[in-house]
């Protein structure tokens, strides 16, 4: 009993000296308040200067404590939260990561946090920051990032007003997909493609009462859009501007057009894309062979199945992914090709193990945490982002391992994957 009284010693004296610096501060707070011109703007500052103040006491406290006690993970957690709220974020997830080291919880909401601080920085740190940062912050569906991203997509540069935009449609909150329609009226025309097309993607309820009249607009890029987020809704009046779209001289178009009419399985459509399986531009055969697939029809699963075959190895992984999204595994054998050639480009093996992973193969997994070593910065950041996209319970020790990489963008990276493999283990969303 005796030996419990001194141990808490120290804290009790820490309280007092702590409270002694408050009243301090409150009274020299009074004094500067009352004799200021401008009271509101000084007492804001005071309570920046009282926040930080506190937030240092605290975490001194709570560093003297963990010192003597490292194993207690409420201690341990208070502090990680305190450093979130503070915006010492890498600080935040070093402590994080010994967090789950000793008590092997993930805690996903303060993970979530975590995440959602480092995005917000990335995004207000402008430049390609902001642009590599805004697709993963729309992930997480935090109301306090979407003002940024909104902002973004409002006044940014071109590059980063795109990227936001497309972000935003590719979440599904309900002031996201508000927001999107609101652009509707652009008077750049790529944008209100973009926002057609997101809200075709996710909100194909609404698209149906609001994307008609884009179908008339003098821009064929907002016209296809239009129709695609149409087609996603499985509205058939988006066929004949799809139809019309085989046949533009762009290439662009016609893959975009043959990729709506797969997703709107449209029998009506088979003619035509037939045709177009001898279109000069490789992509877009192939593109015509996915919908095609979809449709029904078995002139696309063997037109995909031959493209495995292509020269062109993007070509090869590109068919090998539609293969695997219609759950054919005729494309397993080049894909343990490509992952185990030293020779081939690292962006294509990772594509590789993308699709295995996929497929629920776990050799994916293993040659991804091969790339989580590599030298080349972007290389590990794409490995991460990978293992978050396949979200593989089987991931998380190599994720684990990686939250402390020597580049910061690899580390938010490394943690967004985790937190996309913590939601996955808590079950689907919504």
């Amino acid at each position: 009993m005796s030996a419990g009284r001194s141990s808490s010693r120290p804290t009790s004296e820490g309280a007092r000296r702590a409270a002694l610096r408050w009243a301090c501060t409150a009274l020299a707070l009074l004094v500067a308040t009352a004799c200021s011109r401008e009271p509101h703007d000084f007492t804001a500052h005071i309570g920046e200067l009282l926040y930080a103040e506190a937030a240092g006491t605290a975490l001194a406290v709570l560093d003297r404590h963990l010192a003597a006690s490292p194993h207690d993970t409420a201690a341990r957690l208070i502090k990680t939260r305190l450093l979130v709220e503070i915006r010492a974020v890498d600080e935040a997830l070093r402590e994080y990561h010994d967090l789950v080291e000793i008590a092997g919880e993930y805690h996903p909401d303060l993970l979530g946090r975590i995440v959602g601080a480092y995005l917000q920085e990335e995004i207000e740190a402008g430049g390609e920051t902001r642009v590599r940062a805004a697709p993963l912050a729309a992930s997480l569906e935090d109301p306090a990032l979407f003002p940024l991203l909104y902002e973004l997509a409002s006044r940014g540069d071109p590059a980063a007003r795109a990227v936001a935009i497309d972000a935003l449609g590719r979440g599904d909150a309900t002031s996201a997909l508000t927001f999107l329609a609101s652009l509707l009226d652009d008077p750049d025309p790529y944008v209100r493609a973009q926002a057609a097309r997101g809200l075709g993607r996710w909100a194909a309820h609404r698209a149906r009462d609001i994307l008609p009249p884009l179908l008339l607009d003098e821009q064929e890029a907002v016209r296809m859009a239009a129709a695609e987020g149409l087609a996603r809704g499985g509205d058939e009046r988006a066929t004949p501007v799809l139809l019309e779209g085989l046949t533009s001289p762009r290439p662009a178009i016609r893959i975009q057009a043959a990729e709506a009419l797969g997703v709107l399985q449209s029998g009506e459509a088979a003619p035509a894309l037939l045709q177009i399986l001898a279109d000069p531009d490789a992509y877009v055969r192939l593109y015509a062979a996915e919908a095609l697939a979809h449709i029904g029809a078995p002139e696309g699963r063997a037109a995909l199945v031959r493209a495995l075959e292509h020269p062109s190895v993007s070509l090869r992984l590109y068919a090998a992914e539609v293969l695997a999204n219609l759950r054919d595994r005729s494309a397993v054998p080049l894909l343990y090709r490509v992952v185990a050639d030293p020779a081939m480009g690292k962006a294509e093996r990772l594509y590789a193990a993308w699709i295995l992973g996929r497929l629920e193969d776990p050799s994916g997994i293993l040659h991804i945490r091969d790339l989580m070593q590599d030298e080349d910065p972007y290389i590990r950041l794409r490995a991460a982002w990978t293992l978050g996209e396949i979200r593989n319970p089987e991931a998380s020790p190599i994720l684990r391992a990686a939250l402390e990489d020597r580049e910061r963008a690899v580390r938010i990276h490394v943690a967004w994957a985790l937190y996309r493999l913590v939601q996955a283990r808590a079950g689907p969303r919504g």
